[in-house]
């Protein structure tokens, strides 16, 4: 109901919240997302955030799921921010978290099973109602059904501060560095490293944001130092780590910005 936001904790997952019906809005550390029937909001691991009602009240559907390929981690672990999807065209995704909720209220014999089937496709129909056209919000999904950029990819995601060089990550992909380089490019818009860079990067914010110490940070994500972290995470967020850390220890609304 309209009133004080509902406080949501950080989880080591991804969350997902799906609109059953209402109106409202998600805020997290950096920014405030829109929802209305049949939006799905995906929060990456980590980020605590609200959920507030507008005038009517708000009927959200949560859950926490792990999506991942191969041996890589939680591919949205490197979402920036939270994500908020418009599906309220497709009704599979109304249906299957319809039949979440069902399963979770009354389970059954083969209940688990159901509902991680569910979840299975909603998760399909969001990645297909992101990458539905060439302006892709998360383009690297688009390699992860690629035989030869998702090894590469993997070594990314999975292991961030790994001494990563474009030569490994073509060895990766049984590829010349030349061959690998032009098509992780074309696919991620960004040349292999910036985005390796940008995976330690958003790796590091998370830390940060959960109290980790800057020297610490910047060794576990694989930074050569503290100075080198700090200058490149200062030109990547606006601010200096420190400053980051201190700015989002507190709860997304409560702040006094």
């Amino acid at each position: 109901d309209p009133g004080e936001p509902l406080w949501i904790d950080p989880v080591d997952s991804t969350t997902m919240h799906f609109v059953a019906s209402g109106r409202g809005s998600l805020r997290t550390r950096r920014a405030a997302h829109g929802l209305g029937t049949g939006w799905l909001a995906i929060v990456p691991p980590e980020s605590p955030h609200t959920i507030a009602a507008e005038s009517d009240s708000i009927i959200v559907v949560c859950g926490h799921v792990v999506v991942s390929y191969g041996d890589g981690r939680d591919v949205f672990g490197a979402l920036p921010d939270a994500l908020a999807v418009d599906t309220h065209d497709n009704p599979e995704v109304a249906l299957a978290f319809s039949s979440l909720l069902e399963e979770h209220r009354n389970p059954r014999l083969g209940s688990s099973r159901m509902q991680t089937a569910l979840m299975d496709q909603c998760v399909v129909a969001v990645f297909r109602k992101i990458c539905q056209n060439p302006a892709c919000e998360l383009p690297w999904l688009q390699a992860v059904e690629d035989p030869q950029l998702a090894p590469a990819l993997n070594e990314i995601l999975a292991n961030p501060a790994r001494r990563h060089s474009v030569d490994s990550l073509a060895a990766a992909a049984h590829l010349s560095r030349a061959a690998f380089a032009r098509r992780f490019s074309s696919t991620f818009g960004t040349a292999p490293m910036a985005y390796v860079s940008e995976v330690r990067l958003r790796e590091g914010a998370q830390m940060l944001a959960a109290g980790q110490p800057v020297a610490h940070v910047a060794h576990v994500v694989g930074f050569a130092s503290r100075s080198h972290f700090s200058r490149a995470f200062t030109k990547r967020f606006g601010v200096a780590p420190g400053a980051y850390a201190q700015q989002n220890s507190d709860r997304p609304g409560v702040s006094d910005e």
